[in-house]
């Protein structure tokens, strides 16, 4: 009986304090950015970046790293086939690394670019309200 009276006060709460909660504007950038500053100056930090640009900076450093693996994988096909000297075996692995290393360089590129265009639909989305 208890936690049927008390399920009912709950709901009757939802009810009558949901309208208000739902038209309250929060400014999520400024708030988020207001607490990191807070804990900054806690930490005796200084000023706080934004964690996005954090991210993205991890993001090109990452790929950065990714094309510099490319172009070894690349110029390392190029030195097996230069030196073959005609075997068969040394020329279908050079050909076997070069396209592996261009589908892979290939599927980073649309996979960031894939994320790119997810974050933006979302940083629009949230910041646009």
């Amino acid at each position: 009986m208890v936690l049927r009276i008390t399920l009912t006060i709950a709901i009757a709460l939802t009810f009558f304090l949901a309208p208000e909660a739902a038209l309250a504007q929060v400014d999520l950038k400024a708030d988020v950015l207001n607490q990191l500053e807070t804990g900054a100056q806690a930490a005796e930090l200084g000023t706080p970046k934004d964690p996005r640009l954090i991210i993205a900076g991890g993001v090109k450093v990452f790929l950065s790293l990714l094309g510099t693996i490319f172009l070894g994988l690349v110029v390392y096909a190029a030195y097996l086939w230069g030196t073959s000297r005609g075997e068969e075996s040394k020329i279908k692995q050079a050909k076997q690394t070069l396209t592996r290393a261009i589908v892979g360089i290939m599927l980073v590129l649309a996979s960031y670019g894939i994320t790119t265009f997810i974050a933006t639909a979302i940083q629009k989305a949230v910041l646009d309200r």
